[in-house]
């Protein structure tokens, strides 16, 4: 019970103290999204959506599996430049898991929960590896508008909001365009993020 109470003291710590770093500012981002999704369903919805939608769906998917296949690459170069740091290799890992995801290999609609769930833990086991790098403003703010954008896409794709109007058609469109947002912010995390090299002096979080 001693150590479980540890654990849980940990992660909370993790927790708030990022939370203290993440501009919030920057969550209208995807709050926009939503609201343009809403917009142009209104102004611009065809009398055959489907046919619409289907056509429009190909392409942000296809954006989807671009921008996932790009931050891996990313990663992985990261990981080559930085000499394998613990950041860099924590950044690739979930990379990885995101553009797993998109390939749509159907053992990973719930693989993706458990890659997520084992690459938080190894956060969390290597925190003080990198904490230094994780909790630089835009790294965390980053970091944080990814799983935002990922959970808010999450609930469209549940068919959380079917019960109002036109939310059915807006879902589906503000879901796949909240996941490509969350993908770009990905590629800007792995791009953006800190690059020192495995056993340099961590830089002050800015």
């Amino acid at each position: 019970m001693e150590q479980l109470n540890r654990v849980r003291a940990h992660v909370w710590r993790i927790l708030l103290t990022s939370a203290k770093r993440v501009s919030f500012a920057w969550f209208v981002l995807p709050v926009g999204v939503v609201l343009t999704a809403f917009l142009v369903v209104l102004n611009q919805m065809p009398p055959d959506y489907s046919q619409w939608w289907d056509a429009h769906k190909r392409v942000l998917e296809s954006l989807a599996l671009i921008l996932t296949g790009g931050a891996f690459g990313i990663a992985l170069l990261r990981v080559a430049m930085t000499k394998g740091s613990t950041f860099s290799f924590w950044l690739s890992g979930l990379a990885l898991i995101v553009w797993f995801r998109e390939i749509h290999w159907e053992w990973m609609s719930a693989g993706v929960y458990v890659g997520l769930f084992v690459w938080a833990v190894i956060g969390c086991w290597k925190y003080t590896s990198i904490e230094k790098a994780l909790l630089n403003r835009r790294t965390i703010t980053l970091l944080a508008l990814i799983f935002f954008s990922y959970a808010v896409a999450v609930t469209f794709d549940q068919q959380w909001w079917t019960d109002a109007k036109y939310m059915d058609k807006v879902g589906k469109l503000a879901g796949e365009v909240l996941e490509d947002l969350g993908h770009l912010f990905l590629v800007l995390l792995v791009g953006m993020s800190s690059w020192e090299k495995k056993g340099s002096i961590p830089v002050e979080c800015v």
